[in-house]
């Protein structure tokens, strides 16, 4: 073996080992039941035609219930949306029956999202957190621990509201949904400077006689429109019981505003390259984009990241930061209309944000 090619296989080895596999995937009526080879299990509902699914929701269980209950109640919003929601099953055990275990259960969440994005078609930047009772704290954490794959963050009934662990949540899009019977609902006054210390994106909205319960999906489907809008406020507003208008259509995704490729020097499956080849290829794709005649998406066609074309290299300053803190901050320093390459121990990037139309 040529010791050019060594590092291009150590890559694949070790992307190999870092995508969690399946121990076991069985149909039980609509959902997959998978286990993970870690142990972790999930039950993942697919709707008829998931396979274009425009998103993912990671939902999670209240105490004393299972995933199939929140996954019955998401049905029709799965369906409507064509969106798989993925229930992760809480590990506790409290008079015989499912609860969270918070501690243990919250750090799977990691891995049980990369499985999903690797197994199925899903947009990973359309992924929101959703919880009911407990499993509102479970959403609330995961989103707080992996914030910038998350989209956003949806509670009903919860016990722990967005923004309470600090500036975790800052910047953060969610709704925070709550029943004026809900035993919750006589904290409210004490949450509320947390919601607003996620900086005005989270919104409060109060259920006129809603027990402690799930409330109506089309709730839950409007605060998934609230998320993908920027421009929805995050106020407070009160609504009644049942919704006095249907599940409204869904909005194709906005275009993203931020571009990025990946030339990489050991590019998994192909030839390595050298620092000047990497750099020379990200050059021309840039100098494409530049000229105003190629879409970005087709002038990175020959770039090495799989994850980035499937989702037509859109991407944020938020998620570039997770794979390289300069990225994430030459990314926010570009202005509208403009680009550049970015070189960093792995290869180079080029980054671009696209000018308002």
């Amino acid at each position: 073996m040529r010791l050019a090619l060594l590092p291009t296989l150590l890559l694949s080895l070790v992307a190999a080992a870092e995508t969690p596999k399946a121990k076991s995937v069985e149909k039980k009526g609509d959902w997959d039941v998978v286990t993970l080879e870690s142990g972790t299990v999930a039950k993942i509902l697919v709707p008829v035609g998931g396979a274009k699914a425009r998103g993912l929701v990671m939902a999670f269980h209240g105490n004393y219930s299972e995933p199939d209950d929140i996954l019955r109640w998401g049905t029709p919003l799965a369906k409507h949306r064509d969106e798989i929601w993925c229930a992760l099953e809480g590990t506790g055990r409290e008079q015989g029956q499912r609860v969270w275990n918070l501690e243990t259960d919250v750090p799977k969440v990691p891995e049980l999202l990369d499985y999903v994005l690797a197994t199925y078609s899903v947009d990973p930047t359309r992924v929101v957190a959703l919880g009911f009772s407990m499993g509102g704290s479970a959403a609330v954490q995961s989103f707080s621990r992996s914030r910038a794959r998350f989209a956003g963050v949806v509670t009903c009934a919860s016990t722990e509201a967005p923004g309470e662990r600090g500036d975790a949540c800052k910047g953060a899009r969610g709704v925070f949904i709550l029943g004026t019977r809900d035993g919750n609902y006589q904290a409210l006054a004490s949450w509320r400077p947390a919601i607003a210390r996620c900086g005005g994106g989270v919104a409060t909205w109060i259920v006129t006689d809603l027990d402690h319960e799930l409330p109506d999906p089309i709730y839950a489907h409007d605060a998934f429109v609230h998320i993908y809008d920027a421009a929805s406020p995050g106020t407070e507003k009160t609504l009644p019981l049942k919704p006095d208008h249907p599940m409204s259509a869904v909005a194709p995704a906005a275009p993203p505003e931020y571009f990025h490729a990946f030339f990489a020097l050991a590019p998994e499956g192909g030839k390595a390259r050298t620092k000047l080849a990497a750099k020379s290829a990200a050059d021309q794709c840039l100098q494409k984009v530049r000229k105003g005649s190629t879409p970005f998406p087709e002038a990175a066609a020959d770039s090495d990241d799989p994850a980035g074309k499937a989702r037509g290299f859109g991407t944020d300053p938020d998620r570039l930061a997770t794979l390289d803190a300069k990225l994430g901050a030459r990314a926010k320093a570009l202005k509208p209309g403009t680009g550049e390459v970015v070189e960093t121990s792995t290869g180079a990037h080029v980054l671009w944000r696209a000018a308002p139309k």
